[in-house]
């Protein structure tokens, strides 16, 4: 039996407006558990009720498994005694005046959570009270939700944990089982927070959908509230996800989800950057004493010695690095645009990132201000001056070099920053400080001129020491843009059976096989003879001039010329050698030389190379100097001067793969990060990433930010990780290689012989003429017949109608055909033969 509450009677109907319930999905005594958190409202009658009501009066959602308790009319004048019935029924059209309460009836120990309906007031200083409030709410962080408000909301999993306890709390400190109601609910960004009270007891118990709120005393002191738990841990997961402002705020708002405003989330990001830009240099900095101390394990010897202007002695190691550049807009054909470039240097040995540059030309703010200036106050562009465009704020323009130029800037500024740390203007420590011997670039621009030059000027000592070393992708690369354009320029080195797509492709790839295979001859000399580089270039001689040798043999050996290939490099070499070998033993006393024996096994050798080689047995058809043009092409970039650097093998990919990180960041061309220092931000965080271990990374900074992880996202990482490195073990694998270059050359292939394959497509531009209408193709018109044509008589060499007429070409010489000067020769001189013999004839009469 329900208890009545000992008040007035005008004090019961404030505490008798009817609210609406919380309904969870399962409820199991005091051990309640949600399946999901949903804010919902029950439907309103078109009554209203007095009393008062707060608008920030909330809804929690929840279903109850067990019966419920019994509901009180406000309305029933008799008060009968209905009330001792524990029944759900809802016909009664007065129930939606329940109280706010929440019963716990010791026979039993069920437990009912009812939540107050704010809905029915209609008083018209609440109405006008209610939009004060709600213009307030949308200025604060922190708003109310409305009764109706149907919903979801991002919840912990330990919420109907927290209910519960308060609940089972209020029923062992309240000695006469009052009800709990919700009386306020807040929204903060993701976060709702509501208060449970007791009318009796005036006990309260705040119920946050978020962690709760730890104190940090050596956090900075900051005006407003404290940043939420749970608002910070989206934000840092938005950031990390690369999931843009407006891009959750559309999801949440599809979705139906509580979340906090444009302004709100951008704020929260804001806080991240800072703190991300401080750990990615913390990270920065420890991989260059991690390449520092490497590198001395690997080349002791490798240290200079100097002595700075304040007579401080420094043994700086050297090691070797590779660098590159990339705009944050793809470049075609040379047109390089975008407003920002980002340069950054990478250890050979560790593969991790030692510094970036990051250049901007462009302000959000500056462009504001200028388009004020146009447009406001109609002033002309040549009279706007740098002092006009300044304004209140941070201005996001670090650089005056656009993309196009920024890498060879960029690499000089990295080459001082290697040496010298910018905040006191002095070398670095022994093992901070970074020189480098071996500079590996794609050769793009000349910022490896300006690197190695600056680090010399900056240590005198160290003068002469550094060399370029090409990155061979880049120089492979070079080497076939170079051979398409010349296939392109000149047709009679193009076409079927010349330079085509996957011939130049094969030509590129020996060419590769055999830096390689020089390259691996190189590093056992140099381990067999150490630091003597005089012993070194003496020994690399003889191999040296066997690559380029066998570099030379390359379009000879594809225009079927096998006479200087060798038998590791040719097929057909093989073959000819096999044959050879097979007529020795079946014919010792054999007195045929080799060359006989290869023009007698010709089509045997022909049939095998059709069978097993690249291009079933087809060669380039050209001339001896359509040969020398190509190889022209090949021993111009690689000669004797430069094989030994581009034979190291050495490659920029670390850098390329850094970009590629970034382009996850980036969203491609359709998002713009110019305007502020998104982007910059965002290539501070893949360098600390690259090649460390992204949790690590990211669990410093939620460490900075104050967020706890928890459990399910430290099994999640675990198992996102264990299939990273899975798929990485599998895309290193010699088949999944094999089926890659086969793929690559069938595609290649295909292109060339097929005209309808993808790479040989190209769409016809539609003319700005032409309005596309759908009309119906007009009829042809019927093809007229020709007259027959009219040819020249064979009697008279005339054209008439009807036969031709004995005589008419008598009366008419003129009408004749007249002959030509070879048969008038001819017929002369039968003539003077026919004479000549008949006066012969007439003599032997005689």
């Amino acid at each position: 039996k329900e208890r009545r509450f000992d008040t007035p009677r005008d004090q019961v109907k404030q505490l008798k407006v009817s609210r609406p319930q919380i309904q969870p999905n399962y409820f199991i005594n005091l051990g309640i558990k949600f399946k999901f958190i949903e804010l919902k409202s029950k439907a309103q009658p078109t009554g209203s009720s007095s009393g008062k009501s707060s608008s920030r009066h909330t809804t929690a959602t929840s279903a109850a498994t067990s019966p419920a308790a019994a509901n009180k009319n406000n309305n029933n004048k008799n008060n009968n005694d209905n009330n001792n019935s524990n029944s759900t029924d809802n016909n009664n059209n007065n129930n939606n005046n329940n109280s706010n309460s929440t019963d716990i009836n010791n026979n039993n120990n069920k437990t009912r959570v009812v939540s107050p309906d704010i809905n029915k007031t209609t008083n018209n200083n609440h109405e006008s009270r209610d939009e004060s409030n709600t213009k307030r709410a949308n200025t604060s962080s922190r708003q109310s939700i409305a009764s109706s408000d149907t919903g979801y909301m991002l919840s912990k999993l330990s919420i109907v944990d927290d209910t519960v306890a308060a609940t089972a709390d209020h029923q062992q400190k309240c000695g006469n089982n009052r009800q709990l109601h919700v009386s306020q609910k807040t929204r903060f960004g993701f976060e709702v927070i509501q208060e449970l009270s007791c009318n009796f007891c005036k006990r309260k118990y705040t119920i946050r959908s978020g962690p709760d709120p730890v104190e940090d005393p050596s956090a900075e002191k900051r005006r407003g509230p404290k940043p939420s738990i749970l608002n910070t841990t989206v934000a840092n997961a938005m950031h990390t996800s690369a999931i843009h402002v407006a891009q959750m705020e559309q999801f949440c708002m599809e979705v139906g989800c509580i979340h906090p405003s444009n302004t709100g989330m951008t704020g929260m990001i804001e806080r991240r950057k800072k703190v991300v830009i401080d750990v990615a240099e913390e990270i920065l900095r420890d991989n260059r004493k991690e390449h520092v101390r490497l590198t001395k394990q690997i080349h002791p010897e490798h240290v200079t010695t100097h002595v700075d202007a304040d007579g401080i002695t420094h043994n700086i190691c050297y090691g070797s690095v590779c660098a590159d550049g990339a705009g944050d807009k793809r470049a075609y054909n040379h047109i390089i645009t975008g407003t920002q470039h980002c340069t950054v240097v990478i250890s050979i040995f560790t593969g991790k990132v030692l510094a970036v540059k990051h250049d901007q030309v462009s302000c959000g703010k500056c462009s504001k201000r200028l388009t004020h200036l146009l447009v406001v106050e109609k002033k002309r562009h040549d009279d706007i001056t740098e002092e006009d465009l300044k304004h209140d704020g941070t201005c996001h323009i670090n650089s005056k070099h656009g993309p196009a130029v920024a890498e060879e800037y960029a690499l000089e500024s990295l080459a001082e920053f290697l040496l010298i740390d910018p905040s006191t203007k002095k070398l670095r420590p022994d093992d901070e400080a970074i020189l480098v011997d071996w500079f590996v670039a794609d050769g793009d621009t000349k910022g490896a001129n300006r690197f190695i030059a600056k680090q010399a000027s900056i240590i005198p000592e160290f003068d002469g020491v550094a060399a370029y070393i090409p990155d061979i992708g880049h120089f492979i690369k070079c080497i076939s843009n170079a051979l398409f354009k010349l296939a392109g320029s000149n047709s009679d080195l193009r076409g079927v059976s010349l330079l085509e797509a996957a011939r130049i492709k094969a030509i590129c790839t020996d060419v590769t096989n055999l830096l390689k295979d020089y390259g691996k001859q190189m590093k056992r000399i140099k381990d067999e003879v150490g630091d003597d580089i005089d012993a070194m270039m003496e020994r690399l001689k003889e191999p040296r001039a066997a690559t380029l040798k066998r570099i030379n043999a390359i379009i000879p050996h594809h225009c079927n010329d096998h006479h200087d290939c060798i038998i590791d490099d040719c097929f057909v070499v093989k073959r000819q050698r096999h044959y050879i070998n097979l007529h020795k033993v079946t014919y010792p006393q054999s007195p045929l030389t080799e060359k006989e024996i290869i023009e007698r096994h010709a089509s045997e050798i022909a049939k095998d190379h059709a069978n097993q080689g690249r291009f079933r047995g087809k060669h380039m058809s050209m001339s001896a100097k359509g040969q020398a043009r190509v190889l022209e092409v090949i021993t111009s970039r690689l000669n004797e001067k430069n094989i030994d650097r581009v034979a190291e093998g050495s490659s920029s990919n670390r850098c390329e793969n850094m970009f590629n990180v970034l382009c996850k960041y980036s969203h491609g061309k359709r998002k713009y990060f110019g305007a502020a220092d998104s982007w910059k931000v965002y290539i501070y965080l893949v360098a600390a990433k690259t090649n460390n271990d992204d949790h690590m990374v990211e669990n410093k900074i939620r460490e900075r930010m104050g967020v706890v992880t928890s459990t399910v996202r430290e099994a999640a990482s675990e198992k996102v990780s264990k299939v990273k490195q899975y798929r990485k073990e599998k895309h290193k694998s010699e088949p999944v290689k094999q089926r890659r270059k086969k793929a690559t050359m069938a595609s290649t292939k295909k292109a060339v012989s097929n005209k309808n394959a993808k790479a040989r497509h190209k769409p016809d531009k539609q003319s700005p003429v032409d309005d596309c209408k759908s009309n119906k193709p007009k009829k042809a018109a019927a093809k007229k017949k020709r007259a027959p044509k009219r040819k020249r008589c064979e009697n008279c060499n005339t054209i008439h109608d009807g036969q031709c007429q004995e005589g008419d070409n008598d009366d008419d010489a003129s009408k004749k055909k007249k002959k030509s000067k070879k048969k008038k020769k001819e017929e002369e001189e039968d003539q003077e033969l026919f004479d000549f013999m008949f006066n012969i004839a007439n003599s032997q009469r005689r």
